[in-house]
């Protein structure tokens, strides 16, 4: 019984720990974005999505394409590194994270609770992403690539833990644009349901 209520207090600090960040430093423009820009700077960058018309440019469903492989490709990275097992990428799971993605860029906001659907659980379970045995958790921030929201995530302890949890069984990934240039990444995580019980 101690140990259910452990676990539940974790998630539940999880949860707050994230939206707070969410409000706090991961909007447009916050101190964490500009530090994560000069970074950047630093750094060889993945090609962010390109401007202009012509033939040779791809388009935004490749570019969107291309940044989930490569997110995908990052996270079992950070897991094998790390001794962990690798995940599945839900294509189920995918099209709830595109959904939110979606609607988070359409109505210009952040936060793990959709005003349409509820918290991430609520949203995949009422979509027929996951049954009543599974517990959905997410992740989201913006960032001009999947390289840049890699960093990011694993740069905030939340997401990280998220990211890294060792019971998650799936995760699907979700990309749309939210400003010129800069785009909202989500990942969702399945666990079973067992392990917040």
């Amino acid at each position: 019984m101690a140990r259910k209520v452990c676990l539940l207090i974790f998630f539940l600090f999880i949860a707050v720990h994230s939206l707070f960040f969410t409000s706090c430093g991961n909007m447009i423009g916050s101190p964490s974005e500009h530090s994560a820009q000069e970074k950047n700077g630093r750094e060889h960058e993945e090609a962010s999505f390109p401007e202009g018309d012509s033939e040779d440019k791809e388009s935004s469903e490749e570019f969107i394409s291309r940044e989930k492989e490569q997110l995908f490709a990052l996270l079992n990275t950070a897991r094998l590194e790390r001794g962990l097992r690798s995940l599945e990428l839900s294509e189920e799971l995918s099209s709830v994270a595109q959904l939110k993605a979606e609607e988070m860029a359409s109505l210009q906001y952040i936060s793990n609770i959709s005003p349409n659907y509820g918290l991430p659980y609520q949203m995949a379970f009422e979509l027929g992403a996951v049954g009543d045995e599974e517990w959905v958790i997410e992740n989201r921030v913006l960032a001009k690539n999947a390289a840049e929201a890699h960093r990011e995530l694993m740069d905030i302890f939340a997401s990280r833990t998220n990211m890294l949890y060792y019971l998650n069984m799936e995760v699907g990934i979700g990309i749309a644009e939210f400003s010129p240039g800069r785009y909202i990444f989500v990942q969702l995580f399945t666990l079973p349901m067992r392990a917040i019980e």
